[in-house]
């Protein structure tokens, strides 16, 4: 007979769930399966070592940037009176997008020190509270600003125009892809001190981490090179090239060769 009401309701629900119980067990036997287990970083790998996958089995390749000498600044960053702060991306929660505005208002009175947005702004209308929320405070913030999206082709000047990248994500990240960008036009990354941001960041000696979700630390290392933008030299002086997509791509081709 007919399931009950309340039953035939759940039913597609109770497949899910089976489906979700028996997913990590497929997903390993596909993995395992595998000729070759790739990952852009080596915090990856590390993770699947912690999770009983068998050690070696995924190899690090980064990937690097398509054209990395194309973003070089055309000038060295913190060459200014004021420090120029920046985010690049999307209004997440994931993102720690709250974070950047947060510390900056912590900043002391008189921090020579402005913050300025890029990425998509929420639509007029929209109904993502936390986005409009941080768009709210950022507009409301004497120094800091949203300036909008870029073009792909525009990421080069995007970064000149600031001197150091915060990348707050709360989630691990794996390679971000505007962490080597900022790398390879050489402006120093404040970055969460976890996962691949950590690894990016400590792999190129190219900025500095600082605690997850927590604006406080943020804004005493806002604060210190705000006062010591020397600092900020010294270390985009030192940032080395960033890998190249092309140096990824002859990796991938002798993988299969193998």
């Amino acid at each position: 007979g007919a399931l009950p009401g309340p039953l035939a309701r759940r039913a597609p629900y109770l497949g899910w769930v089976g489906a979700l119980r028996a997913r990590t067990a497929a997903v390993r036997t596909r993995l395992l399966g595998a000729a070759a287990l790739l990952s852009p970083g080596r915090y990856l790998p590390a993770l699947l070592g912690r999770w009983g996958y068998p050690p070696g089995s995924v190899r690090a390749l980064p990937h690097g940037i398509a054209d990395p000498a194309r973003l070089r600044r055309p000038a060295p960053p913190a060459e200014g009176a004021t420090l120029r702060y920046g985010y690049h991306g999307p209004l997440a929660p994931f993102k720690g997008a709250h974070l950047p505005v947060a510390a900056f208002r912590r900043l002391p009175a008189g921090t020579p020190a402005t913050l300025v947005y890029r990425g998509a702004r929420p639509p007029e209308g929209a109904h993502d509270a936390y986005a409009r929320g941080v768009l709210a405070a950022v507009e409301a913030t004497p120094g800091a600003r949203h300036a909008g999206p870029y073009a792909p082709d525009e990421v080069g000047e995007a970064l000149a125009a600031i001197d150091v990248l915060i990348v707050p994500s709360l989630c691990y990240e794996n390679t971000p892809t505007v962490i080597y960008e900022a790398l390879a036009s050489g402006t120093p990354v404040i970055a969460t001190a976890e996962g691949g941001m950590r690894e990016l960041v400590e792999e190129y000696a190219g900025g500095w981490l600082v605690p997850r979700d927590d604006p406080r630390a943020l804004a005493g290392v806002m604060a210190r090179l705000a006062a010591h933008p020397e600092e900020v030299r010294r270390v985009a002086n030192g940032i080395p090239p960033v890998a190249a997509l092309a140096d990824h791509v002859a990796a991938l081709q002798g993988i299969y060769t193998e």
